[in-house]
């Protein structure tokens, strides 16, 4: 056991867990290769598999991979480089409640 950020103590079994850092280089390498996916799952799973090659955590859900993505990709937009093809990630839709109104026409409550 140490000590680790802000005083807490870390227990070894949670350092364990923790998985190198996926290099900047083997991921651009790997984003490359694996850029023509026919569509977002397939890139990701490739990506995925890719990771965990390297010794590192598979990631817990494709947003870690967007935010990646998009985080290198503005670097190297900066820098003057053209960052590599990816198929788009498709769009959540977010499903809209229903209103209190509608629950309580569903439930046959009488209007006032």
């Amino acid at each position: 056991m140490g000590l680790g950020r802000k005083g807490s103590i870390e227990m070894p079994e949670e350092k364990a867990k923790q998985g190198k850092v996926w290099k900047r280089r083997a991921f651009i390498k790997a984003w490359q290769a694996n850029g023509s996916a026919a569509d977002w799952k397939a890139f990701y799973k490739a990506m995925n598999e890719d990771r965990v090659k390297a010794g590192c955590n598979p990631y817990a859900s494709d947003a870690g991979l967007s935010i990646q993505i998009g985080k290198i990709g503005k670097a190297l937009t900066e820098a003057g480089f053209k960052p590599p093809e990816y198929p788009l990630r498709p769009e959540s839709v977010k499903v809209k409640p229903p209103t209190v109104g509608e629950d309580a026409e569903a439930l046959g409550l009488d209007p006032l």
